[in-house]
């Protein structure tokens, strides 16, 4: 692959993976109850589960119907599963696709529920062959988070409970690499989509190997969900209140604030540019 191509690339994931990131942050609470008939209003009960308990079965039967990612709805379920195992029986009496009855039985494994996995494959007549690869695997509180689809899966999980530790193991990823790299490169990665100039990029393709910008790009998304939704979910504020409370001083606490600042600055910019408009 040449030089070119490299760069190009890693500009595209880097930006696809602050998309990626930013998908269960920002949506109103007013889903109906009953049915979800876009992935806006499905991701909005998802994401305000905690607040506001969404209708579990038709979450379950938007997901069957709408063309969107698993991971989110895989998180979602497992930290019901965890914290409500009464969660399951409700499911089990449910009609569903194959579908819907595939993500369940990951979101059980994740929720080291494999048991109740095996039995509600039966039920649902899973042929054997099917049946034998369902064993158990890590649970999804104890998994060491190294890429934003499990990102996605751990904010979802702590939707769906208000629980900060499913938000740990993101801020563990970010703060290691912010230990091995200069945290405001980090920083320069998540301000990247605010900027005109991507100038920033190709200095850090310069000063880094491609496998260590790799790891600079995958903690810059674990870096703006969690500032972004530390703005916007109480119960994330505290969990990084107490993580600054913590180690003050580390280069990962250094970088939050860093991207604070500058946030608030993009905001204020965007505020006045809106009451003043250029002429």
């Amino acid at each position: 692959m040449t030089i070119r191509r490299t760069s190009r690339l890693i500009l595209c994931l880097a930006l696809l993976i602050l998309l990626a990131a930013g998908r269960l942050e920002t949506f109103a609470e007013n889903a109906p109850a009953s049915s979800y008939p876009t992935s806006k209003e499905l991701s909005e009960a998802i994401t305000f589960h905690y607040k506001k308990p969404a209708d579990i079965v038709a979450v379950l039967h938007a997901y069957e119907r709408l063309d969107i990612r698993p991971e989110p709805m895989m998180g979602f379920l497992t930290g019901l599963f965890v914290r409500n195992p009464a969660v399951i029986n409700i499911i089990a009496k449910t009609p569903l696709q194959r579908k819907g009855q595939v993500i369940v039985i990951q979101a059980l494994r994740l929720a080291d529920k494999t048991p109740q996995a095996l039995v509600l494959a039966k039920e649902w007549q899973w042929p054997p062959e099917q049946i034998v690869p369902i064993k158990p695997v890590v649970p999804l509180l104890r998994i060491r988070a190294e890429s934003p689809m499990t990102f996605d899966t751990l904010w979802a999980a702590s939707f769906a409970t208000g629980n900060p530790q499913y938000v740990r193991p993101i801020f563990s990823y970010y703060a290691e690499v912010a230990s091995e790299v200069d945290v405001f490169d980090v920083v320069k990665i998540v301000t990247l989509k605010h900027r005109v100039n991507k100038e920033p990029l190709d200095f850090l393709k310069q000063k880094y190997p491609e496998k260590t910008l790799m790891r600079v790009v995958i903690a810059s998304s674990a870096l703006w969900s969690l500032e972004s939704n530390g703005r916007q979910h109480q119960f994330v504020a505290e969990a990084l209140k107490a993580y600054e409370k913590e180690q003050p001083n580390s280069p990962a606490i250094k970088g939050l604030r860093e991207l604070r600042q500058q946030m608030q600055a993009f905001q204020a910019k965007g505020s006045r540019e809106k009451a003043w408009p250029k002429q």
